[in-house]
This record gives structure tokens, C-alpha cells and sequence, in this order.
């Protein structure tokens, strides 16, 4: 017992820097992938965070890292996807905290406002009710669901519950897995398949908007808020040959410099985990010109032990501030 304080105490005091990963922030009432946080929710971290830690600039935290100068308490935070609401709820949140942030946009998604295909695929299984039969080919077979009940009657309903309450649901657990290492043009022809099958345009929706090149460049303009990118058209990239990640990943960088009129120096990998990049991911975001690029796996940031191109972040979900206060000391403590 003894030793652990001590352990804990000498954890405290060291160097540590969190980077937070965010995608939404809404008050959405149906959220399957639990990527919204909400707006009070938000605020109440963003409050705490302000009053108890050293928020820093993502550039400015691993930059200090590297040069063995981070502060204690520092932490940085992110978004993925480059959703309206980051705009329209997380902008004001942040300028009135003062805590900077920095989002990762899909660019093909800001430039044509392409729906964002997890959320397509909710949209038309899990938005509306009644009974058909879905048949997709997917993973060289032909795959059928029938598709039946209500799922608006659970609009609570997450992939972390261990039911599915209706054949829509169940239906929606199995298709999300087997589209997300598609490349682009091959989930182009399975989303279009299914808008076909189940009678549902093609979106986005109000609530599920990418920002718009407008609201991107507003979104910089005062300089709290950076921008990253986030490829064209998130795909996983250990999917991709290597010159369709180059495309991929060169391109976005392109793009968002046109809309912003500024130079894109970081990026995020899509998805981020180990299993969603390689190592050839890494040399092609080098290439491309970028300072430094996050990952999706979680590990504090140490000095003069980061790797600038496998920025670790902390995920962070809907949950009570004594939740995310206790998550967040705790991994300070717990710094090696």
C-alpha cells in the first residue's frame, strides 16, 4: 500500500499530457455508435478542464514533448470527422473556456457534404420501421436480412448493449463490421444499394451535417481552433494499396489548404487503431508533408517519449463530470 501511494504521488508530479478525442457534440437522442457527447456535458469538461489542467494547442503539446518541456497537466483536444455541430455547439463551448482544440475534417465530406457512411447506414436501418428483405454482397457473398420492427421505440439502444431488440438492429450490428474496410468505391456501390433497397435518400441529414467550407474556414478564424486532416473519404487505410493511401491522404491535406487558405500540418488516422494503418500509413503522412499525426489508442504523452506521427488519445464519451474527473486523474496518476 505504501509503495502504491508513493507510486501515485511520483505519477502526479510528472509531466503528462492527455490528448481527448471527440467526434460530436449534440444533443442527439439516438447516438448507436456513442460518438455524441452533449452540449452541457461538454461544457461541464470543458469548465474542468480550463480550471485543473494546462489546455494546450495539439502542435504546442507535442512539440513541448519533444523537446522535454511539457507541462504537467497539459492536455489537448481533438475531433474526428469535421461534423456541423463541432461549429454550431463546440465552438462557442471552447472560445468561452479558452481551451484550444483542433479538428480532423473528411475533406471530400466539407467540399461535397457527403453523408458520413455509418451514418447512412443508420439512417436506413435504424430510422424507420415496417419489414423488407435487404440482400447486399458483402465480403465476396451474397448476405440477406430481414428487416422488421420499431426501432424508434429504442432510441437508447447502443452497440455496447449485449441485445438487439429487433431484427433492424440485428441487421445493423452485422452490416456496420463488414463495410468499414471497403474501399471508397466499393462502399459507394454497397450505401447506394441499400438507400435503393430500403427507400432512403441519400443524405446527410440536418442533425448528421458535415461542416460546411464556410463554416470550416470560420472555424479558424480565431485562432483557438485548428483544423487537421482526416483523408478524403475515411477509409481504412490498411486496406488501401499504397498509392490509394498517398491519394487518400495527400489529397485531403490539399483540399482543406484550398477551403482554410492556410497550411494543413497534422492528421488523423480514420478509425486509428493498430489495426487500421500501417506502417507504410505513417511514411505516406510523412511524405505528404505533415508535422504530426494522431492515432486512436489510448497513452498519455511523456516527455521526449512520443512518437509525432502515433499521437496516442483518450476517447471520451457521454458520461457524469465526476466521470470524466475521475478518468482524467486517474490516468495522470497513473503516468509511465
Amino acid at each position: 500500500m505504501f509503495f502504491s501511494r508513493i507510486k501515485n504521488l511520483l505519477g502526479a508530479l510528472k509531466p503528462c499530457g492527455q490528448v481527448l478525442l471527440y467526434h460530436r457534440v449534440s444533443p442527439t437522442l439516438s447516438d448507436p455508435q456513442l460518438l455524441a457527447v452533449s452540449p452541457l456535458c461538454f461544457a461541464e469538461q470543458m469548465a474542468y478542464l480550463s480550471r485543473n489542467a494546462v489546455p494546450m494547442a495539439l502542435t504546442d503539446m507535442v512539440k513541448a514533448a519533444i523537446e522535454g518541456t511539457l507541462p504537467r497537466r497539459a492536455v489537448a483536444v481533438t475531433f474526428d470527422d469535421g461534423y456541423a455541430d463541432n461549429y454550431h455547439y463546440a465552438k462557442p463551448i471552447l472560445e468561452k473556456a479558452g481551451v484550444p482544440a483542433t479538428v480532423f475534417a473528411v475533406s471530400s465530406a466539407v467540399s461535397a457534404q457527403t453523408e458520413f457512411w455509418w451514418d447512412a447506414i443508420e439512417r436506413a436501418l435504424l430510422g424507420q420501421n415496417g419489414s423488407l428483405t435487404l440482400q447486399l454482397d458483402l465480403a465476396g457473398e451474397s448476405r440477406t436480412w430481414v428487416l422488421s420492427g420499431d426501432p424508434g421505440a429504442y432510441p437508447e439502444w447502443t452497440v455496447m448493449d449485449s441485445f438487439d431488440p429487433t431484427p433492424r438492429h440485428t441487421a445493423y450490428r452485422d452490416i456496420m463490421p463488414l463495410v468499414k474496410p471497403l474501399t471508397p468505391g466499393e462502399r459507394s456501390t454497397v450505401l447506394t444499394s441499400i438507400q435503393n433497397q430500403t427507400g432512403v435518400d441519400a443524405g446527410p441529414t440536418e442533425d448528421r451535417c458535415p461542416m460546411t467550407e464556410s463554416e470550416l474556414r470560420s472555424l479558424v478564424e480565431s485562432g483557438l481552433i485548428d483544423v487537421g486532416a482526416h483523408t478524403v473519404s475515411h477509409p481504412q487505410l490498411s486496406g488501401l494499396s499504397m498509392e490509394e493511401q498517398a491519394a487518400q491522404i495527400s489529397g485531403s491535406r490539399g483540399c482543406l489548404e484550398a477551403i482554410v487558405g492556410r497550411e494543413i500540418t497534422t492528421f488523423a488516422y480514420p478509425y486509428g487503431t493498430k489495426v487500421d494503418y500501417t506502417t507504410q500509413s505513417v511514411d505516406s503522412v510523412k511524405h505528404a508533408g505533415f508535422t504530426l499525426a494522431c492515432s486512436n489508442f489510448p497513452g498519455c504523452v511523456l516527455n521526449r517519449r512520443v512518437d509525432a506521427f502515433e499521437v496516442p488519445r483518450y476517447l471520451v464519451r457521454e458520461s457524469p463530470l465526476s466521470t470524466f474527473r475521475a478518468n482524467f486523474e486517474a490516468r495522470m496518476r497513473g503516468a509511465k
